[in-house]
């Protein structure tokens, strides 16, 4: 059964990218949303809010999964959070590397007062 947009819903909120907005509010990028815009503006017009909401969770779906062979999208979040997770593992090598370079050191110091030492 479809439903009409309510009257005083649909003019003013239809116009002035309702499209994007929507989409936008779902979390999608600003440069997808502007892609989609003129394909989803004819369902605005229709009044069917089912097929509308349908169409927006289609294309919140296909943004999401790409699909098979597709490289996936990385949000900006996850990319700053491995980022740092990157930076993280190499402050532990960093750290674990002085500890090395430290015992090293005191090895070859040991090594060199024993050296003098002995008489051959």
């Amino acid at each position: 059964m479809r439903r009409k947009w309510d009257s005083q819903d649909g003019p003013r909120r239809a116009g002035g990218g309702r499209v994007e907005a929507d989409l936008l509010a779902r979390g999608i990028a600003p440069e997808f949303c502007e892609a989609c815009a003129d394909r989803l503006a004819p369902l605005v017009a229709s009044g069917s809010v089912e097929a509308y909401e349908a169409a927006l969770d289609a294309v919140v779906l296909a943004y999401r999964n790409p699909g098979p062979g597709a490289e996936p999208t990385v949000r900006e979040g996850e990319l700053q959070q491995l980022m740092d997770g990157f930076v993280g593992e190499l402050r532990k090598l960093e750290e674990t590397m002085r500890t090395l370079d430290a015992y090293v050191t005191r090895m070859r110091t040991q090594a060199s007062k024993a050296v003098r030492h002995q008489i051959h």
